[in-house]
């Protein structure tokens, strides 16, 4: 289940993209046809698992979607992939399987892969290529624009994240399960969060630190544009005292400006 948290008021959903698009069961192809939708993932762990599920709900629709990334990500084996930056094959594929995944598969010693690469990794397509698709074609694009080695929250370098103009929502993941561990040990790019919160590598994450984070114009919401709607996804949310904890941190955002929080819990669900 996804709780989606608005002007203080709670909705529940059973998929993942509804409670982005905030619409009802039935709606949801209906509004795509009218709504330009590329969303951008950026934030801590739990970033690809929310792509997956957006795809699964899109295949299980009938509604064609393009999955790709402006860094790197997990990809499929299969011939939904698309690694050449060909229009005509995109139509092709996409017509054929009503999903694609565009990306570069990465092999070993290439740029960025490091000793410990990730099986089925894949690098970006030229972001020249990315906002093509975004423009000429109606698809909805779920764009994995951030890294975090898979740790559940991050702060931003310089560099970070790659979010293309054509964005219309940007989703902000953080983890449940960084709560209560020390920022070293759940926290990616952790003297940057330290640095950006006036904590010390050893202090453990709360609640607040998440807001905090979350709220920032050099944390989440670094790079977010106006005109972009801007949805904190509280991830992992998966027992009764952690959506507690999760509904705690909505409310405190809610008063620091944030209009939407979602509260997710067990997405893999979603995606079988």
């Amino acid at each position: 289940m996804i709780y989606s948290i608005q002007n203080n008021q709670k909705k529940e959903f059973p998929w993942l993209f509804e409670a982005v698009i905030d619409c009802g069961e039935n709606q949801l192809k209906r509004i795509l046809e009218h709504r330009k939708t590329v969303i951008s993932i950026v934030g801590g762990g739990g970033k690809t698992t929310c792509i997956k599920a957006l795809a699964a709900e899109c295949y299980k629709k009938s509604i064609h979607a393009a999955i790709t990334t402006t860094t790197h990500m997990q990809m499929p084996h299969d011939e939904f992939m698309l690694e050449q930056e060909d229009i005509d094959q995109f139509d092709r594929t996409i017509a054929e399987h009503g999903q694609i995944w565009l990306g570069k598969r990465l092999k070993p010693g290439d740029p960025g892969t490091g000793r410990n690469m990730i099986r089925n990794k894949s690098r970006s397509l030229s972001v020249g290529f990315i906002r093509e698709i975004c423009r000429v074609r109606s698809t909805p694009v779920f764009i994995e624009a951030d890294g975090a080695r898979c740790l559940p929250c991050k702060a931003p370098a310089g560099h970070e994240p790659v979010i293309i103009p054509e964005t219309t929502d940007v989703l902000s993941v953080y983890g449940m399960d960084s709560l209560d561990r020390t920022f070293a040990e759940t926290v990616f790019r952790y003297e940057l969060a330290c640095s950006l919160l006036s904590r010390q590598p050893e202090d453990v994450v709360t609640e607040e630190d998440i807001v905090r984070l979350a709220a920032s114009e050099e944390g989440g919401k670094k790079a977010v544009a106006d005109g972009m709607k801007y949805i904190v996804v509280l991830n992992k949310a998966d027992t009764d005292r952690t959506r507690e904890r999760a509904f705690k941190i909505a409310d405190m955002l809610t008063e620091r400006g944030i209009e939407r929080v979602l509260v997710t819990n067990n997405l893999k669900e979603l995606m079988l």
